[in-house]
């Protein structure tokens, strides 16, 4: 709409010789369309090539209609469509489909409405009173970013897990909304198989900001506002800041139950919660996960606090461990670890098959924001049969993949579809990344103390416990590992501005590469806030750093600098 057009509704609202004058006009613009001559024309048109250029000029000297036919006919619009096709094209006709099916299946799955329709009026109740919901129907856009250029096995694989977070995301907000006497507040990083072995129900607290930013980066933005705005210093991670924003703005949905939090990832992260704790006013229990986890006797106080995390739950929810029920969960989490054990060492092939966020996100949405889920299982099986058909026909999921690259630290939640890019401008596949590697143990399911300490060292061994908060030599020492086993040709290095710790380790990495005649790709960013260092920002650095260091010519120099500071 123009702002001429802009500006006479307004004026119309007030004053009724102006908005009768817009609505014979407008009248008169109908009878138009509707007359014979009209309608004879738009039938010449589709034939005569003459005749539709005639109608075009017909249409944007019209006052009424030239903005609609501006928008549709003008060389620009024809450029910008034209572009838009090629972006959306896949090349193939069976691709296509693939991608339209998928595409089908993502809305299905985030239209999900429920049955009763109490629970529909319900969830339409929630809506009103949390408006960040409404960003959650945005998961197609991010689907479609994500997929951009891919074809093949790894264009399935990006949708599979894509669809399958959308649904565990949906039955998270039913079971907060809808049955929040069985539900608990929890953070991210804390044994979420402990829940479901109590046939309780769970609802991730960050969710609002933290996991939304994904689908449009600048959704979230006015809860770090709302916490600065409230005394926090704005250079404060923007991780640990986001959710007691939400809490601050009322947009936290409250069980009423319990909340379960952790000292995880930082001190930041700890300390946020006791702002959410204030602010919400329920029982609420932390686990400490100890520094150095290597020893024994420290495993040991993480079993005794994670039996003190369910004595805790069982007294505030009334709910009962069921230790056979977490014997099933915990063969479960078995069966995902030796399913990503083989896609680790598919990676490590000449043609890796499962690259970028086809690696990172399932292990982010499975193993460290819902861990146990019975149907992640079938999921993974999934992706394992269609990571060994590509393996053995040899199909690289980045095509074509100029350069394997080891990502440390996190990825930036505010470009969350960088991975494509990557690709289609430079040919860059990332084999291994610092959030998804980690060691991956057997549980021994014979006891449940035997459970428990399976458990307590598989979250030990997590990410933002092993690398950001546990000892300095974890960091190092698996760059080194990964170097070793996946023959990187850099490392990218994604600086969050927010993270003393890591910030505090930059030195260490650049005295490790130039040891080992490594490069490393320094990216500084905010892994939350695009208006620290924007997507552009981003791309820039990494620009300079395949131009000039790698000498490496871009697969698609369109891509190099372009505008999205806008966009979702």
């Amino acid at each position: 709409m123009s702002d001429i057009t802009k500006g006479m509704l307004a004026q119309a609202i007030l004053n009724d010789s102006i908005k009768n004058m817009m609505m014979e006009q407008t009248k008169a613009g109908m009878a138009k369309f509707k007359s014979p001559e009209f309608k004879a024309a738009c039938m010449k048109a589709v034939a005569d090539p003459a005749a539709r250029e005639a109608l075009i000029k017909q249409l944007m000297a019209d006052p009424l209609t030239a903005p609609v036919a501006f928008k549709l006919f003008s060389p620009e619009a024809q450029a910008a469509m034209k572009a838009q096709s090629k972006k959306k094209s896949k090349g193939n006709a069976k691709d296509q489909w693939v991608d339209f099916k998928y595409w089908l299946k993502c809305w299905k799955t985030c239209m999900h409405q429920p049955e009763s329709k109490e629970d529909k009026a319900k969830m339409k109740q929630a809506q009103m009173d949390f408006p960040w919901m409404i960003d959650l129907m945005k998961t197609v856009s991010m689907g479609k970013r994500y997929t951009e250029g891919r074809t093949g096995i790894a264009l399935q694989m990006s949708w599979k897990a894509i669809i399958h977070q959308a649904a565990a995301t949906i039955e998270q907000l039913n079971n907060v909304f809808l049955d929040p006497e069985n539900t608990v507040l929890a953070q991210i990083m804390v044994p979420t198989q402990i829940y479901k072995a109590m046939d309780l129900h769970h609802f991730c607290a960050e969710t609002p900001a933290n996991i939304l930013i994904m689908m449009d980066q600048h959704c979230h933005e006015k809860y770090i506002d709302e916490v600065v705005n409230h005394g926090l210093p704005d250079d404060t991670c923007n991780y640990a800041s986001q959710t007691p924003g939400v809490v601050l703005a009322g947009h936290l949905p409250n069980p009423g139950t319990a909340l379960i939090c952790s000292n995880l990832p930082c001190e930041a992260g700890f300390s946020s919660y006791a702002i959410v704790e204030r602010e919400l006013g329920i029982p609420t229990y932390r686990l400490d996960v100890p520094y150095n986890f290597k020893t024994e006797e420290d495993r040991a106080a993480y079993v005794k606090d994670m039996f003190g995390m369910i004595a805790f739950l069982e007294e505030t929810t009334g709910h009962k461990m069921d230790w056979d029920k977490l014997r099933k969960v915990c063969e479960d989490t078995n069966k995902l670890g030796e399913i990503e054990l083989e896609r680790w060492e598919m990676n490590r092939s000449e043609n890796p098959p499962v690259c970028n966020d086809m690696l990172w996100f399932p292990h982010l949405c499975f193993f460290s924001m819902d861990a146990g889920r019975a149907d992640a299982v079938p999921l993974f099986e999934d992706l394992q049969k269609l990571g060994r058909r590509a393996y053995m026909k040899k199909e690289c999921s980045v095509k074509p993949m100029k350069y394997r690259a080891i990502l440390w630290n996190p990825p930036t939640f505010g470009y969350t579809y960088f991975w494509s890019w990557m690709e289609r401008c430079w040919g860059i596949g990332v084999v291994q990344d610092m959030e998804t590697y980690g060691p991956v143990n057997v549980i021994d399911t014979t006891s449940p103390e035997s459970m428990l300490e399976g458990l307590a060292l598989q979250w030990c061994n997590a990410a933002m416990s092993r690398h950001t908060r546990g000892p300095a030599e974890n960091w190092m020492g698996d760059v080194a590992k990964l170097t070793e086993m996946y023959r990187p040709d850099f490392i990218l290095n994604l600086n969050h501005m927010g993270c003393r710790s890591s910030l505090g380790l930059t030195g260490a990495m650049k005295e490790w590469a130039n040891e080992n005649d490594m490069p490393v790709c320094i990216v500084d960013y905010s892994m939350y806030d695009s208006r620290v260092v924007s997507r552009q920002g981003i791309r820039d650095q990494i620009n300079n750093f395949m131009m000039n260091i790698m000498h490496a010519e871009p697969l698609d120099p369109s891509l190099l600098v372009f505008d999205d500071d806008n966009a979702w």
